[in-house]
């Protein structure tokens, strides 16, 4: 329930009324026609740009994070329209791949940064790709700025009825240890 309320309070788009009067979260916002782009290397004025992952944890601490470099540092932010799938395809996006979202082809051959943060990164998984991308990419490669504060793991996870329909229908057991019972050989 907690997580529900902030959520609809820092996202305007959930309908309900939000922040001060004057549309902000803080009383001494920079106000929207003061706020500054970054410039990027080419000279082009670029806004903070944010990865936003689909799972809940990453929009609630994304919108926190937008919220302070928008209202208090007094940068335009911009949010990328694609959620990645994966953190390991905001990886390829944060290195500036043309298509990041293309497993088969992520256009690295062609890259500009446009993306400058992702909040809530689940990358451990892949821990050898992106030893492989350091490699290549050196001093290019995105960084952790570290915890988010709390513990956590990534797997699939399905419910028990469809893992107790796929043994009891075809003898298929859907968790690997499950495999090693005696009594299906």
């Amino acid at each position: 329930l907690t997580v529900l309320f902030v959520l609809a309070f820092l996202r305007p788009s959930a309908g309900l009324e939000t922040g001060l009067p004057n549309g902000t979260c803080f009383e001494d916002a920079v106000p929207v026609e003061l706020r500054k782009n970054l410039t990027s290397m080419e000279g082009e004025p670029i806004p903070v740009t944010f990865l936003l992952a689909g799972w809940n944890s990453a929009q609630v601490t994304s919108s926190v994070i937008e919220i302070l470099i928008s209202e208090i540092m007094g940068y335009i932010i911009a949010v990328e329209p694609r959620a990645p799938p994966s953190s390991l395809d905001s990886i390829y996006c944060m290195l500036g791949c043309a298509t990041w979202w293309n497993a088969t082809s992520r256009g690295c051959e062609t890259r500009k940064v446009k993306h400058h943060m992702m909040i809530d990164s689940w990358y451990l998984t892949y821990t050898h790709i992106i030893n492989s991308l350091k490699e290549i990419y050196m001093e290019e490669m995105p960084v952790t700025a570290g915890s988010m504060g709390y513990p956590g793991q990534t797997g699939i996870y399905l419910p028990a009825v469809a893992v107790d329909e796929a043994r009891n229908a075809t003898g298929v057991a859907l968790e690997y240890y499950a495999n090693l019972d005696a009594s299906w050989f």
